[in-house]
């Protein structure tokens, strides 16, 4: 070391001066904050070769204080400084004078801000959310958060958003602070303020069960709130908060055991209010029996128990079956109560016994009360109607728990009842004169219980039958019956009784009806039409059966085609004007004549082998007589030969074949046409002489027996042309000794 004078005397001392290696900054922590937050300097001979550290600049800002320092670590809190718009050196000095620098090593931030307490004020443990900018200064934690200097606990955090719930605190007003994992401090100045914590004073009554109303006085009971979130007894919630103040809370209090409880207070904002021992729960009430334990409306009922008025109450105030009110009779006493039940919906149902005493105590016995339930009518099929009219009543329970149903009221007419059960009982209508609008249905059961279903059931207007036409006849007599609402008010009609006697349907609409007569014995009776509804429209003695023909002769009872018959009999036109069909065997046959007594027809070609079948006769009113097995078409006639073929008049021709077809002899033929002569007969050769006819023609040969069948030979003859002498050579001779020519025109 050498010291040099101004007048250049020097003086030096060997190895008096050592350089010591220079002081070294490796890191910051954090490299960036704001008021208060807590900085780490590390590094090596932070000291400078000096005895300590005495200043720590962080940019341009002197900190104003030292938190601890070594050769290698030195920690100082940070200033309230404006934000810096880039990083600043580290400045470190010793007591050397020594000075370690750390370029851009630090970064002042701006600083955090609280923006919104939310709420402003409350009480121990209201729950509280600051909201703002930068709340965490940089840092990535919460060390703390103190309401008016109260420490608060930390629920949830951001840089953002902090939610906390108050500790309990004196009535103050004070700053909102919160620190961060870095130290970092933001303020909100008179941020919260604490509310004197609320009291209770009373509480009545003091003791009691579930269900008790309990009123709770005393001050700031809401806790700075509107309205509370929570009330528990011995940590049970009431079942209800009825009414809330600031001062009074009335509660209904839940079940609990019989022990102290404390009551504790929970405001929407999560403040509290706590009176330990406040209340006690006392031994509930208990329903043993209810007798009896089923019935309906009416029925008188005793419910059996113990502390049924609880351990306050004067009276029972309140008595519900299956959640149905009763009528109280008997309430004042602690071991019974007697109430009279009252309808429910009607239907069945099973549901608990409920007491409240007037006290709000309560009691129940879990599905003690069945209410059997009442009959109802869930349809009426159809709703309206007339007479007659068959009606289903359905349902439940329609015997309204008696045994059977004596009666059925439709529309204020007893019906007649045609089957019945619980769910189904079917009616006829009674007659109603006049339509009947908005009528009830009404059913009585043999104990007397009644099921009403009101506006169910209308009359409409009877349908009526103006004519029938004709209004006689027998059995397929087709018949036309007029009138209005012929259908009885259903869709259709479904049958039709003449006199009692089914008829056959043919059409049928509301004012028409047609229909064919069956067979029945001479009688006077009403035209009845039956609607697909049941309901009934007749008119009385319109209709009368005729006597029923009769066919007493058939003569022949046998033949084939053109065989004349005689049918004799009884009322054979069957009442009507005339007979306009006769069948034979199933084949038309001409009709000739007719009487009510006699008809006489010809046989048409029909069936050409023996068949035995009914004979049938139609009147025009459609009646029929039909008898069975009253005719036989025999074998068709038939001719086998025809010997000659051809000839002139006074030719004799003989026919060979089978010809009487059910007759007896043959009794004309003709030979194209023209009549024969006929030599000798019978059903199997005829000889008969030919007509003169004069001229040349082929036609047939037809034979007809006595009973008028036929036996034809087609184009079986042909007729020659007479000879005429035109000439005569020689004009003279003599006998045998020349030969006379003669030409004849044919």
């Amino acid at each position: 070391m050498l010291f040099r004078s101004t007048t250049t005397a020097t003086i030096t001392s060997a190895d008096g001066w050592t350089y010591r290696e220079v002081g070294v900054i490796n890191t910051v922590v954090p490299a960036s904050g704001q008021l208060g937050t807590e900085v780490t300097i590390i590094g090596e001979r932070l000291r400078g070769g000096g005895g300590e550290v005495v200043s720590v600049q962080l940019g341009s800002v002197e900190m104003p204080s030292i938190e601890s320092e070594t050769d290698n670590l030195v920690t100082v809190i940070v200033p309230d400084a404006d934000a810096s718009s880039s990083a600043e050196n580290v400045v470190l000095t010793s007591d050397s004078g020594a000075v370690v620098t750390l370029i851009a090593g630090w970064q002042f931030l701006e600083l955090g801000s609280i923006d919104l307490v939310t709420p402003s004020s409350g009480q121990v443990g209201t729950r509280v959310e600051i909201t703002g900018e930068r709340m965490l200064g940089g840092g990535i934690g919460l060390t703390s958060v103190t309401l008016a200097g109260a420490a608060a606990s930390i629920i949830d955090f951001s840089s953002t958003s902090i939610v906390v719930d108050a500790a309990a605190q004196t009535a103050s007003t004070g700053d909102v602070v919160l620190v961060s994992n870095t130290g970092a401090i933001v303020t909100a100045e008179d941020g919260f303020t604490y509310f004197a914590v609320g009291s209770i004073d009373s509480v009545a009554p003091e003791h009691g069960q579930v269900g008790t109303v309990v009123t709770i006085s005393g001050t700031g009971l809401l806790g700075g709130n509107t309205a509370l979130r929570s009330v528990t007894f011995n940590d049970i919630e009431v079942t209800n908060i009825v009414s809330q103040s600031d001062t009074e809370i009335i509660v209904a209090v839940a079940s609990g055991d019989p022990n102290t409880a404390t009551i504790l207070m929970v405001g929407q904002n999560g403040a509290t209010i706590t009176l330990v021992d406040g209340w006690a729960y006392r031994t509930a009430s208990a329903i043993s029996s209810v007798a009896p334990a089923s019935g309906q409306v009416g029925t008188v009922i005793t419910i059996s128990g113990s502390n049924l008025l609880s351990s306050s109450g004067t009276v029972i105030e309140e008595v519900l079956l299956a959640n149905v009110a009763a009528t109280v009779v008997v309430n004042d006493q602690q071991d019974t109560v007697v109430a009279t039940v009252t309808a429910n919906d009607g239907t069945a149902a099973t549901g608990d016994v409920y007491i409240r005493a007037d006290t709000g105590a309560y009691a129940t016995l879990a599905d003690g009360w069945q209410y059997l339930a009442e009959g109802i009518v869930t349809g009426v099929t159809p709703s309206s109607g007339q007479g007659s009219t068959i009606v289903t009543i359905a349902g439940e329970r329609l015997k309204g728990g008696g045994s059977s149903v004596v009666s059925v009221i439709l529309g204020g007419i007893a019906a007649q009842i045609d089957s019945q059960g619980s769910s189904e009982i079917v009616v006829s209508a009674g007659i109603s004169a006049q339509a009947v609008s908005g009528g009830s249905v009404v059913i009585t059961s043999i104990s007397g219980s009644i099921v009403t279903a009101l506006n169910a059931w209308n009359y409409e207007t009877p349908g009526v039958i103006d004519s029938v036409a004709p209004n006689q006849g027998q059995n397929g007599t087709v018949v036309t019956i007029t009138g209005t609402s012929l259908q009885g008010h259903g869709d259709s009609v479904a049958s039709v009784d003449l006199a009692g006697v089914d008829a056959i349907l043919l059409s049928e609409s509301d004012t028409e009806v047609v229909v064919v007569a069956t067979s029945s014995g001479a009688q006077l009776g009403a035209v009845s039409l039956h609607a697909d509804t049941g309901a009934l429209v007749t008119l009385a003695d319109s209709w009368t059966y005729v006597t029923l023909g009769a066919v007493t002769g058939v003569d022949p009872v046998s033949g084939q085609t053109g065989t004349r018959v005689t049918i004799s009999g009884t009322g054979l036109r069957s009442g009507a004007d005339a007979v306009t069909y006769v069948s034979l065997v199933g084949i038309e046959a001409e009709l000739v004549s007719q009487t009510d007594t006699s008809i006489e027809i010809v046989v048409e070609a029909g069936h050409d082998r023996q068949i035995l079948g009914d004979l049938v006769i139609i009147s025009d009113s459609g009646a029929v007589i039909t008898t069975a097995d009253q005719f036989t078409y025999v074998d068709a006639p038939v001719i086998f030969s025809v010997s000659p073929e051809s000839g002139r008049g006074g030719a004799e021709v003989e026919i060979v074949g089978a010809f009487c077809a059910g007759g007896s002899d043959i009794v004309g033929v003709t030979l194209a046409g023209q009549n024969a002569s006929i030599t000798s007969s019978s059903c199997n050769r005829v000889v008969v002489e030919a007509a003169d006819y004069g001229t040349n023609v082929t036609g047939d040969v037809v034979l007809t027996s006595d009973t008028g069948s036929t036996a034809t030979a087609s184009d079986s003859w042909t007729y020659l042309a007479d000879g005429e002498i035109i000439q005569v050579e020689p004009l003279a001779g003599q006998s045998e000794i020349g030969r006379a020519s003669c030409r004849e025109r044919v």
